[in-house]
């Protein structure tokens, strides 16, 4: 039988005034154990958000990653909505 380990990078461009917002927001997120059979690590530099994910199938790579991406744009829609509002 071979084992499968899968590996994704999402490199993600973000404006530097949200960029430490959406960290924050998604960083707990990926310090719990969500399942046994994905994994996720997240980081920031120079304006990118940048998400690792390690998996044992597709299915479960497939899964976390529309998570992830959904959230991180649920995160960044909002904070461009309140940022749009608080401007003159």
């Amino acid at each position: 039988m071979r084992i499968l380990e899968l590996e994704c990078l999402v490199k993600l461009k973000v404006d530097s005034n949200i960029l430490d917002p959406i960290f924050k927001a998604l960083k707990p997120e990926t310090t719990r154990l969500v399942s046994r059979r994905v994994s996720v690590t997240l980081e920031k530099t120079d304006g990118l958000v940048i998400f690792k994910f390690n998996a044992k199938d597709p299915t479960a790579l497939r899964a976390a990653l529309n998570s992830y991406l959904r959230w991180f744009s649920a995160v960044e829609r909002s904070l461009k909505s309140i940022e749009a509002l608080q401007s003159p």
